[in-house]
């Protein structure tokens, strides 16, 4: 079964296409919906539209697919038409809602358990080179790593950005768990830098709770 819901840092969301296919709407009606309704909609936080390259042979304009949060989500479904289908869809989105937010919390409780057992911190950093790879790793001394990935490799290191943290095997893990799909090759991947800052941040507040 196709997933309908998946997990950011330790936040659920889902998105307008999962809606769409599971309605049976047309997925630019639920943009158009979205938009129409946009002020509402952010009052539970700002939703992220991206780009998506057009699978259809023929070419055409990228789509366009926006992010939703929980509350997000229950109120865009409660906009729709109840047929058997939609209903039905409505519940098993519910659920999954749920069983994420199960998952999140499970998380959560590893990042602490780690926090607990591990004797002494090491740091999880991300790496820019120059080919516009991001590279994600944990060492106990960053600078030195990053050094020698830079001369091993003969790309220079943009920018870079590492946090120290108890659970850093635990945080590694996740981040990229987080960015499988975008995965180049063993710890290199195609995302931003700003992206990826963004969830090593979300991880290692989470220690911190």
């Amino acid at each position: 079964m196709k997933e309908l819901v998946f997990i950011r840092g330790e936040k659920p969301f889902t998105n307008s296409l999962v809606i769409a296919e599971g309605t049976d709407n047309q997925h630019e009606s639920i943009i158009r919906l979205i938009r129409k309704h946009l002020d509402r909609f952010e009052r539970w936080g700002k939703i992220k539209f991206s780009r998506v390259k057009n699978e259809n042979p023929l070419g055409g304009r990228p789509t366009v697919i926006a992010e939703l949060n929980e509350p997000q989500t229950m109120f865009l479904i409660s906009l729709l038409a109840n047929t058997e289908k939609v209903i039905n869809f409505k519940a098993e989105l519910v659920q999954n809602f749920f069983k994420k937010n199960d998952s999140a919390k499970s998380f959560n409780e590893l990042i602490k358990i780690c926090a607990i057992q591990s004797g002494s911190k090491s740091c999880v950093y991300i790496a820019e080179l120059s080919n516009n790879a991001i590279k994600i790793g944990r060492s106990k001394n960053p600078k030195k790593r990053l050094s020698a990935i830079s001369s091993g490799s003969g790309l220079e290191i943009i920018r870079s950005k590492y946090i120290e943290i108890i659970s850093a095997n635990a945080v590694e893990s996740a981040l990229k768990k987080r960015f499988a799909d975008n995965r180049i090759k063993g710890e290199f991947f195609k995302i931003t830098f700003e992206e990826a800052c963004e969830e090593l941040k979300k991880y290692a507040d989470i220690e911190g709770t």
